[in-house]
């Protein structure tokens, strides 16, 4: 539920939200697996600190005169997080291929303009940038 804009609070959690969070931990390992069953444990670690963060947002919003119990409501914003984390990792991925393939065609199409291995990194990133531009 990040996607609305708010960020989780500055402050600590009080001893009753730190319970609600503990509260949680089953459901934010059994979501991870859900998303990611099968991936390399330091991935794994990553998008369970999303699913973390999703549970201490919850805990700092939840009130329990409403009626419903704490992992109902969590889940919501547990999902939310996993799923922001992996658009972000999508994301990241997708301009790291779209920057080595522009570099790629930078290079096979200019190498014999100019000598590239000579250039400092400044000329060398203002023309990469240019022929990405372009």
């Amino acid at each position: 539920m990040s996607r609305s804009g708010t960020a989780p609070p500055g402050g600590p959690l009080t001893p009753e939200q730190q319970a609600l969070v503990a509260e949680a931990i089953g459901l934010v390992r059994a979501r991870v697996a859900v998303y990611a069953p099968h991936v390399r444990p330091e991935q794994q670690e990553e998008l369970l600190a999303y699913a973390y963060t999703g549970a201490v947002m919850a805990a700092s919003r939840f009130d329990p005169a409403h009626g419903v119990r704490f992992t109902t409501y969590a889940y919501a914003f547990i999902d939310g997080e996993i799923r922001d984390g992996l658009h972000r990792e999508r994301q990241h991925r997708r301009l790291h291929r779209a920057a080595s393939w522009a570099a790629r065609s930078f290079v096979a199409e200019t190498s014999d303009r100019f000598d590239v291995a000579w250039d400092d990194e400044a000329t060398n990133g203002g023309r990469l940038a240019r022929y990405a531009r372009r």
